[in-house]
């Protein structure tokens, strides 16, 4: 677990932590995420501290898990691939990315799943 923080145990938070641990680290390791070192790099480029922020990190591999997606909207999202930011390689790429998209998938799909089940309910 990141920095040892103990997760409630549920079974949709055993998928929002795949999704986390994919972010920041490479798969069945303790050594950090191409990205999020990429990341890091950016920011020590542009002398700053914004993109290896972990709420950044994290935006930037949903907004990539978006773009892969069928459907697209380009209000919603744009440029993980070929922007100023993609060529700084603030964006999962390489093997990083459909792994992140099928963390995501899984994660979503069984949210929505427990959200309609939910509604039926009541």
């Amino acid at each position: 677990m990141l920095q040892n923080f103990q997760v409630i145990e549920h079974p949709l938070n055993a998928y929002l932590e795949s999704c986390y641990q994919n972010i920041f680290l490479k798969p069945h390791s303790d050594e950090l995420s191409d990205s999020f070192v990429r990341s890091s790099v950016a920011d020590k480029a542009l002398n700053t501290f914004y993109y290896a922020q972990p709420q950044e990190v994290c935006a930037r591999a949903f907004e990539a898990f978006i773009q892969d997606q069928p459907l697209k909207n380009a209000l919603l999202v744009r440029g993980t691939k070929l922007s100023g930011e993609a060529k700084l390689g603030v964006y999962p790429r390489g093997e990083e990315r459909p792994l992140l998209d099928q963390s995501f998938k899984d994660y979503f799909s069984r949210l929505g799943y427990a959200v309609d089940k939910q509604s039926l309910v009541k």
